[in-house]
């Protein structure tokens, strides 16, 4: 039977190999992405082959990831038009940019890969809940294994730090191991939704050569064809398989972390539960919601 998914970032990379597997199933894609012409187009000839081809149908919704009143829009606009939504797909984030900071003063990584998309699953409840099979899939990173911080103060350092001591990779693991932690937490608040964390393992993206350009880009080719001839790289389509199974399979236990389509251990900071109790309440608090 088709489906609903919505899907962050669907318009490149991962997200956009989860949108053509999922239309190539027959289901509904909302494609929630930056609002520009490029974005747009890319949706607009999906839609296009899909209705030639007799697939699924896909719309886009514009979406800022740096702005919370951004995403309050978006997930406005979705509800208004998709009551019930089978599955949200929190694809979207940044990698190891310059330092930036959000329309809310957040550093960027923080805000795009966690707090906003924490935000997005919040008010995309009421269609989520509508469903017989709901489910919040996250794209997370094997980094997040990575990272540290289990108190939040030290949280709060990272979510507001200052150019002078920013650490792209730091808070890049951070903002991941976040996220991998509210995969584990949101299963206690929402028990009626089954959540998942995803590692897609080291995927050739736009993501991994943004920060080099174009030229850089160029000059990384014979490294990644190494890296694809000894497996140590894979594909966008290869990437999203598992995602793809989450969304789709009905039979997988809620509040784990994926790869490969088999269950790994996360990194333990997942498993201290007053951590991930405060984070939870501290998150509501940062995004302006009520905590249940």
């Amino acid at each position: 039977m088709p489906k609903t998914f919505a899907i962050t970032g669907a318009n490149s990379g991962i997200g956009l190999s989860i949108a053509k597997q999922l239309l190539a199933q027959g289901h509904t894609v909302i494609a929630l992405c930056r609002d520009n012409e490029n974005n747009r187009k890319v949706i607009e000839n999906l839609a296009t082959n899909a209705k030639q081809f007799g697939l699924g149908k896909i719309d886009f919704v514009a979406i800022n990831l740096n702005n919370l009143h951004a995403v309050r829009q978006a997930a406005h606009h979705v509800i208004n038009f998709y009551p019930t939504i089978d599955g949200l797909i929190c694809n979207a984030g940044v990698m190891a940019p310059p330092f930036y900071t959000t329309h809310q003063k957040f550093e960027q990584q923080f805000q795009v890969n966690y707090l906003s998309q924490f935000l997005l699953t919040h008010l995309l409840i009421p269609s989520l809940q509508a469903s017989s099979k709901p489910r919040v899939i996250f794209t997370t990173s094997m980094l997040a294994q990575y990272g540290k911080i289990d108190h939040i103060e030290k949280l709060k350092s990272i979510a507001y730090i200052k150019e002078s001591a920013y650490d792209s990779t730091l808070s890049y693991k951070e903002s991941k191991l976040a996220q991998l932690a509210m995969n584990k937490y949101l299963p206690t608040v929402y028990p009626n939704i089954k959540f998942a964390a995803v590692h897609p393992g080291i995927v050739y993206t736009n993501l991994f050569y943004r920060r080099i350009g174009e030229i850089g880009k160029v000059l990384s080719l014979p490294l990644v064809a190494i890296a694809f001839m000894f497996r140590l790289m894979r594909t966008a389509k290869k990437g999203a398989e598992t995602i793809v199974y989450l969304a789709t399979e009905d039979d997988f236990e809620t509040g784990l972390y994926w790869k490969d389509k088999r269950m790994v251990m996360p990194n333990a900071i997942v498993n201290q539960s007053g951590y991930l109790q405060d984070l939870y309440m501290q998150s509501m608090k940062w995004v302006g919601l009520k905590s249940n």
